[in-house]
């Protein structure tokens, strides 16, 4: 048997050579070039969305059922698997983190935090997380997940990042691309129905009369069926095919993003060369359109001709296409496609992707045949039935009604063993319970989901084995959480660019994201440019917060005795408690710290007030500094008279350093002691406080 790969990658070369010198060519190529492998992924989709709904029945054997009066019986279990997986999803949401390069740099830390804090506004005013988790179901269901980074300007003018799930139905991609989230795709595309006023207020009137005027459409477009996607309400007649030729609409856009090798220069900026030093120099890339205007510019600048070497680098671009008709072409604001996909699991075979419904597709399947058979036997089994001779009763209905009746009298003409029978009833086959048990049991099995993480667990084991067996069935599932792993450090890329473009214009973002959380305006320059992207774990994860709660227990103790007031608000982002008491808690270790830092030796107040022994060392020493100027005048009159003063003047200072050397002494130990007597006041009520928390 020939290998489905010979057919759908011989002779394909418009997957390679991409020509956007006719765009509208271009996309057409691409998209009849990708249609073989799309079609082999679009059946595992559908089935994959069929299966999860309870759509598990093929319709012969359904209809066959049906004609002979049999149940189609269907008891979901797919459903309960994926959705235990979306929870989990849900419950470990992870945070970009922005984290400087080179922290020791001024600035670059703060940088770093204010990055984190923009990417973190801006998934909460989209809801991403949320769009983000309907992509990763679709992950599950079809083995590819998809979701698009757009900016927006139909609700806020001044225009706003959004993040949208996608749906993969309406994808195309390079069907060379084999890497995990096509990593390593030459281009994706979008394609999807659009009506005629749509395509008016997007791309203008004349462009949507180019296209309704066109002179067909093309053939293999797909798919046939007119999906109502849009509010306006269609014809009757446009949820059937089209003919080729004109049609009034909807019409197929496509949104087709591709990347092309750029020529340009690497070179030293002439401005920042320094012969004294060389390490001052920076480095500036030149596209090659402007390489000879960057020469002219530098020679009328004095500057010597610069020399550069050529490269070549990715550069994005994106255009919108309607059969023969060029709607709109522009070079995409960032380094990346914005149509951005995870992937599942890999069939080498067909060369495409596929997720956690097609292993289990089978064994669901037979379960609900096996149970469906069950109950047709036991429908069509004989129960309490009799064979008669004839004659053996007089009346036959009298008889058997009273026969099934509770201790009736049934009267017979032959009660002999050859004029009554008692019939025994279609005994269930042996096997099948068994095949039935054993395909309901094959479903976890093929998935890797086990009773402990369904929350099933048997038996009396301990409860570290039941955690161990849980994190088993979680790694299971490592592949796909990886996948979106990866996307969310893609997408955080995007949103950084995007908001260093459009955003960072002034427009207020609310730090922490709590109800009293302050709002600063964003500029541009509060945007990191030199940074490392990680995923941290999310505080507001009610899961995550009780283990580590927990686990910071200790530290917490450890942090109150040392007064390390910084460092418990910190610790209480983690506190299981309502958002509201955290708030007003890390309010006043925020006062205290604050108070810390300005007065490190105390407070003041009560019996003694170090503040007025500095004052009065300070007069102390201005009275000396007088004394001295003193005694220095007279002494231009009289050297004795002023060698007396200075004698006295000595005196006076000697007097003065061993008063300032008691006093330090005494306000060193009166100001430890009062911090000790704040510091235990505090901590008593901080740790009565915590008593009360953890009652309740």
């Amino acid at each position: 048997m020939q290998d489905v790969r010979d057919n759908d990658l011989a002779g394909d070369t418009g997957r390679y050579t991409l020509d956007p010198t006719n765009k509208p060519k271009m996309v057409t190529d691409a998209v009849r070039g990708a249609k073989s492998l799309r079609g082999r992924w679009l059946k595992n989709a559908h089935e994959g969305d069929n299966f999860f709904a309870g759509h598990q029945w093929n319709e012969e054997d359904e209809e066959y059922l049906r004609s002979q009066g049999r149940p189609a019986v269907t008891f979901n279990r797919i459903l309960k698997t994926l959705m235990l997986v979306v929870g989990v999803e849900i419950n470990h949401r992870q945070d970009p983190l922005a984290i400087a390069r080179n922290p020791y740099m001024p600035g670059q830390k703060e940088l770093a935090e204010l990055t984190t804090t923009y990417m973190r506004w801006v998934l909460d005013n989209c809801e991403g997380d949320e769009e983000r988790t309907m992509a990763f179901l679709d992950l599950l269901k079809r083995g590819m997940g998809w979701e698009e980074l757009s900016l927006a300007y139909d609700v806020n003018p001044d225009g706003e990042i959004l993040l949208t799930r996608v749906d993969g139905l309406e994808m195309w991609w390079d069907p060379a691309a084999k890497s995990q989230n096509l990593k390593d795709a030459r281009w994706v595309a979008r394609r999807r129905f659009m009506p005629y006023e749509e395509i008016v207020m997007l791309f203008g009137e004349d462009k949507a009369a180019d296209v309704r005027d066109a002179a067909d459409q093309d053939p293999d477009e797909e798919p046939e069926l007119v999906v109502n996607v849009s509010p306006i309400g269609y014809a009757p007649g446009n949820s059937k095919q089209f003919p080729s030729g004109k049609h009034p609409g909807p019409y197929i856009v496509s949104q087709f993003q591709w990347w092309q090798w750029e020529k340009y220069y690497r070179a030293l900026d002439p401005e920042t060369i320094d012969p004294n030093n060389p390490e001052a120099a920076k480095i500036v890339n030149i596209p090659a359109d402007q390489w000879a205007r960057f020469q002219k510019l530098s020679a009328a600048h004095g500057h010597p001709n610069p020399i550069g070497h050529t490269a070549q680098r990715r550069a994005y671009w994106q255009t919108f296409t309607s059969g023969d008709v060029e709607l709109d072409s522009m070079k995409l604001p960032v380094n990346d496609f914005t149509l951005m996909c995870m992937t599942g699991l890999r069939d080498e075979k067909n060369h495409v992707f596929f997720g956690m419904v097609r292993p289990m597709k089978d064994p669901q399947e037979w379960a609900n045949k096996f149970f469906s058979q069950t109950m047709d036997l036991l429908n069509r089994s004989r129960k309490n039935a009799l064979l008669l001779r004839k004659g053996a009763a007089d009346d036959v209905r009298k008889f058997e009604k009273d026969i099934n009746s509770s201790g009736a009298v049934a009267l017979m003409n032959d009660t002999s063993e050859a004029a009554v029978r008692e019939l025994t009833s279609t005994q269930m086959p042996a096997a099948l319970p068994y095949l039935l048990e054993h395909s309901l049991a094959a479903i976890p099995d093929v998935s890797g989901i086990n009773v402990e993480l369904l929350g099933q667990s048997q038996g009396d084991q301990p409860g570290i084995t039941t955690q161990y067996r849980q994190t088993q069935g979680l790694t299971v599932m490592a592949p796909f959480f990886n996948a979106e792993r990866r996307l969310r450090l893609k997408e955080s890329r995007l949103l950084i660019e995007y908001g260093r473009r459009y955003i960072a214009d002034g427009r207020l973002m609310i730090l922490g994201g709590s109800a009293t959380a302050p709002a600063i305006p964003l500029f541009r320059e509060q945007i990191a440019t030199d940074y490392n992207l990680v995923l941290d774990e999310n505080p507001r994860n009610p899961n995550m917060k009780m283990a580590m709660w927990t686990e910071l227990i200790p530290v917490l103790q450890i942090a109150i005795k040392a007064g390390l007031f910084g460092l418990i608000a910190k610790i209480f982002d983690y506190a299981p408690y309502p958002e509201s008491i955290i708030t007003e808690i890390q309010k006043e270790l925020q006062s205290l710290e604050q108070q810390k830092q300005q007065n490190p030796m105390g407070a003041g107040g009560g019996k003694h007030n170090p503040m007025l022994d500095m004052a009065k060392m300070a007069k102390l020493q201005s009275a000396s500094q007088v004394d001295l100027a003193r005694a220095r005048a007279l002494d231009a009159a009289s050297k004795l008279k002023g060698f007396e003063l200075g004698v006295d003047t000595a005196k006076t200072i000697a007097d003065m350093h061993r008063a300032h050397r008691e006093h330090t002494g005494n306000m060193h130990q009166r100001g430890q002691r009062m911090r000790h007597d704040e510091q235990s006041h505090y901590l008593d009520q901080l740790g009565s406080a915590l008593e009360i928390l953890q009652g309740h």
